[in-house]
């Protein structure tokens, strides 16, 4: 059903059509799987969100109608649980390091579905040189972080265990919103350059609510400071070096079309 309403709006070139078959999504997505742990959903749903991302990247590529506000859609779900996710890891309960629920089939098959259509979608731009190989490594690698931070947060715990005076709470929460701001100006610039407002808004309201997340009195000291600041380096690092390979890659490309 969910198919042929989105086919329905393809053929009919509605908006409305399209963003009434993203709701009845969200809603099947959460009726099915109702009985799984709130952590565990967050996860879920935040892989599928970023497949869904990289699918309407995709897609905008051949100028589909919808892919834009498929990637719009997508993106508002990625940040929402993105912001749940963080919120579990800036607490300080320490109880919260044990497993809160190990991955049964259902949530670890939808996880490597989301997974493959993540580097499925990112090869295709990739071959109209819009997308590194390095690029693609780093996101399906970040993405999966989430996930398995909230279905199995001792595997993260042991891995900061091994860093001297890094505590996984909230040491990975800081490391998210490092990386939630640093895509957030990566994404007004892009709008601006654009000229895609809707993208630019986003960005900016997503950059406030991590500012309410991150400055809060438990959180305003020197360590958590040092930790956020270069967690927002290296993500800019690295963010860079992706747009960079990118455009190299462009580059050859073009040069290669010309010859």
């Amino acid at each position: 059903l969910l198919m042929g309403q989105s086919l329905l709006a393809l053929r009919l070139k509605s908006h409305m059509i399209t963003a009434l078959s993203l709701v009845a999504v969200i809603i099947w997505v959460l009726a099915v799987s109702k009985n799984l742990p709130l952590h565990a959903l967050a996860g879920l749903c935040f892989a599928m969100a970023a497949a869904h991302f990289c699918l309407g990247r995709a897609c905008e590529m051949i100028n589909l109608f919808g892919a834009r506000l498929h990637t719009l859609f997508a993106l508002i779900v990625g940040l929402t649980t993105a912001f749940y996710i963080q919120s579990l890891w800036m607490n300080f309960d320490t109880d919260q390091a044990q497993p809160i629920w190990s991955a049964n089939t259902y949530w670890l098959g939808a996880v490597a579905l989301s997974m493959l259509l993540i580097v499925v979608t990112s090869l295709i731009r990739f071959k109209s040189s819009q997308i590194s190989l390095m690029g693609i490594f780093i996101i399906t690698l970040g993405v999966l972080v989430l996930p398995l931070a909230t279905a199995r947060p001792d595997l993260i715990e042991n891995v900061f265990y091994q860093i001297p005076g890094l505590n996984a709470y909230p040491g990975l929460g800081l490391v998210i919103g490092a990386v939630i701001l640093s895509s957030c100006l990566f994404w007004i610039v892009d709008g601006l350059k654009k000229g895609q407002l809707i993208t630019v808004l986003i960005g900016t309201v997503a950059i406030g609510i991590e500012a309410l997340i991150l400055f809060q009195p438990d959180h305003l000291n020197w360590d958590f400071g040092v930790i956020f600041i270069m967690s927002l380096i290296c993500a800019l690092c690295i963010g860079g070096l992706i747009a960079g390979s990118t455009s190299g890659h462009t580059k050859i490309d073009n040069t290669r079309n010309y010859a």
